[in-house]
């Protein structure tokens, strides 16, 4: 149930994101609530909506800190995603044009992420039905005592 609960919020975020980019909402939003700029350190208003986000994402990633573990290369993908991610920042802040190709270098790190921990669970689940079916007697060995 942890893992369904898991990948169910995890799809949700991923389609909400989706949504987001295609119609522009944080945009919207930001550019009609003007008084956002005013924030100390916020030169336009759809940054700080951006920013926003990561309040349910770190909510996220410490709710489900143990499934996220399952694997240490979907870890190594997450890390260089974030790392990603924070350049792509600081190249926006910065003024430098490499923030979109480094936005998208994160988006496929998490992918990768993702895909790396779907293998680990997979994996684990199939060995461990295949342990079942060795530690339990087939039917028709039964069927002959």
């Amino acid at each position: 149930r942890r893992l369904s609960g898991f990948y169910a919020l995890a799809a949700a975020g991923f389609a909400f994101l989706a949504l987001d980019e295609l119609f522009a909402v944080h945009e919207t939003v930001g550019h009609n609530m003007l008084f956002l700029a005013d924030v100390p350190g916020v030169e336009r208003p759809d940054d700080l909506i951006i920013a926003l986000y990561a309040i349910p994402a770190v909510a996220f990633v410490f709710y489900y800190r143990d499934v996220l573990a399952d694997s240490r290369r979907a870890l190594g993908f997450f890390a260089a995603a974030i790392g990603a991610f924070m350049l792509a920042g600081l190249s926006d802040l910065a003024g430098v044009a490499t923030d979109e190709p480094l936005e998208i270098l994160s988006a496929a790190l998490i992918a990768a992420g993702f895909v790396s921990l779907i293998v680990a669970h997979l994996t684990t689940a199939v060995a461990a039905r295949d342990e079942r079916e060795r530690a339990a007697p087939s039917a028709a060995a039964l069927s002959q005592l």
